[in-house]
């Protein structure tokens, strides 16, 4: 893996207990916090893909789960992967704390991996 690669890994692995946060509907309300852009960003999205009628979607860096959580919760099948593993096990977590099967989540980097299934889009995390 080169070094940027690795500090990137690293970035991750470090901030994936607090990586869920970007999404909570009540940093809405608090004037001291960085603008919440990733949760509306996700609230068009999902709007978007069920508008859309989107069946299955993987999610490139998928972070911590909740963008997955959410649409799985709306039936969509979820797929994903994240080149840091502490990303990849905090999803698991939050997709099973959703009612959802973790099977389809996976550690790994773009550049290496090959999928066999279809999917409607792909969503960079």
């Amino acid at each position: 893996m080169d070094d940027r690669k690795s500090r990137i890994k690293q970035y991750y692995d470090a901030a994936s207990k607090s990586y869920g946060s970007q999404y909570d509907e009540g940093r809405l309300y608090d004037t001291e916090a960085e603008y919440p852009a990733n949760y509306l960003r996700l609230q068009l999205l999902l709007n978007l893909f069920l508008s859309k009628n989107i069946k299955c979607v993987v999610e490139v860096g998928m972070g911590e789960g909740t963008p997955l959580s959410e649409l799985g919760r709306t039936g969509i099948d979820v797929w994903g992967f994240d080149s840091s593993i502490e990303m990849v096990n905090k999803t698991k977590e939050t997709i099973r704390n959703s009612g959802l099967n973790p099977d389809q989540l996976f550690f790994g980097d773009i550049d290496y991996l090959r999928w066999e299934q279809k999917f409607n889009p792909f969503m960079l995390g």
